[in-house]
């Protein structure tokens, strides 16, 4: 099956430059510290899995998406974002070139 895992829009930033090890979806607080995870693997060692945004270039805000798409909606003024599992699936699929 096909997931998120393994697409080429799965990144644990929105943009490449944009890393931000405190982005609280991205890398979580210690329920007992309240420190972030400081690595990928701190995180799967703690949670037992990783999330990320999904950057689809047909991923739309605020739009009714075409059949094949996904959209995000956010009531308030910012920015909405889609992050997804990484054993989520969707047809959007695009995979990672080795």
């Amino acid at each position: 099956m096909e997931t998120c895992k393994t697409c080429q829009f799965w990144r644990f930033a929105r943009a490449q430059e944009d890393w931000n090890a405190g982005e609280y979806g991205i890398f979580p607080c210690d329920p007992v510290t309240y420190e972030p995870a400081a690595t990928l693997e701190a995180v799967r060692a703690r949670w037992g899995y990783l999330v990320a945004y999904c950057v689809h270039p047909k991923l739309l805000f605020y739009q009714r998406p075409a059949q094949d798409a996904a959209a995000v909606y956010d009531g308030s003024g910012y920015d909405g974002t889609l992050i997804t599992g990484e054993d989520f699936g969707c047809r959007l699929h695009t995979p990672r070139e080795s």
